[in-house]
């Protein structure tokens, strides 16, 4: 590939000890990573529940979604809010790369800003515009609002790949697309999304099993747990498998 393509390091330096700058980045991705994954696995399994459920009111799966959702109300803002540390500190260590990669995939980087705004809409219309004030209906923004999330973590894997890759930056110049067929994408994909919706589960059951223990509403919450429960069980297990494929698809280099 041509050097050229690598933007030079900045002269003035990066503002502290490297190490440091690691540490928040871990740090501060792993508080955005909670409430990512009950953005973007909560949403999924809240839509999944629901088309389950024909949105019936009374049935457990309905009233796991509606919970999911009323979850979110904060999850999303949190999400957006934890996540401009560690974007921060990708910048200050990586800004060669990063700023290259977000450059050459700009038009999809772009419209990450739209469809949060979408996504976040959306699940505020199902809120008041669906089963929560309703007891039937707005399955519609809720696959609209799980749509749009994981759209935009279709975006992070992509963009995330491409900065990590400079070699793959002159191949990019045929288009932007050709990142979708890299061999380690969907593994990488999937294994967030997987992670999301198990995490999500796990949440939920634990929450539901507090309510029954309490003596709240045993039957719908046992029969919630009990749903969620098997979700997040089987979420981790094929989560096992794809990161196993991912690990086969690694080029030579990097597994080595």
């Amino acid at each position: 590939m041509n050097p050229n393509l690598i933007p030079a390091v900045d002269a003035a330096g990066i503002p502290g000890p490297p190490w440091l700058f690691h540490v928040l980045l871990v740090f501060t991705f792993f508080l955005h990573l909670v409430f990512m994954n009950l953005t973007l696995g909560g949403t999924l399994l809240a839509a999944i529940a629901h088309f389950r459920s024909r949105g019936r009111a009374d049935d457990p799966r309905n009233v796991l979604a509606t919970r999911l959702m009323a979850i979110n109300n904060f999850g999303i803002s949190l999400t957006i809010t934890t996540g401009v540390a560690p974007l921060l500190f990708i910048q200050v260590l990586y800004h060669q790369f990063f700023y290259s990669a977000t450059i050459l995939l700009a038009p999809v980087w772009f419209g990450l800003l739209f469809l949060l705004t979408a996504g976040y809409y959306s699940a505020y219309l199902y809120k008041f515009r669906g089963t929560p004030t309703r007891g039937s209906g707005g399955g519609v923004w809720l696959v609209f609002s799980a749509l749009m999330f994981l759209l935009i973590a279709m975006i992070h894997v992509a963009v995330h790949l491409v900065h990590a890759q400079p070699e793959v930056w002159s191949g990019l110049a045929a288009g932007t697309w050709n990142v979708l067929t890299d061999a380690t994408y969907w593994p990488r994909l999937l294994h967030f999304v997987l992670a999301g919706i198990g995490f999500s589960a796990l949440v939920t059951a634990w929450w539901a099993i507090r309510k029954a223990q309490a003596g709240d509403n045993v039957t719908t919450n046992t029969a919630i747990a009990a749903w969620a429960w098997r979700w997040a069980l089987w979420t981790t297990v094929l989560q096992v498998v794809d990161g196993f494929v991912l690990l086969m698809v690694l080029p030579e280099g990097v597994l080595k």
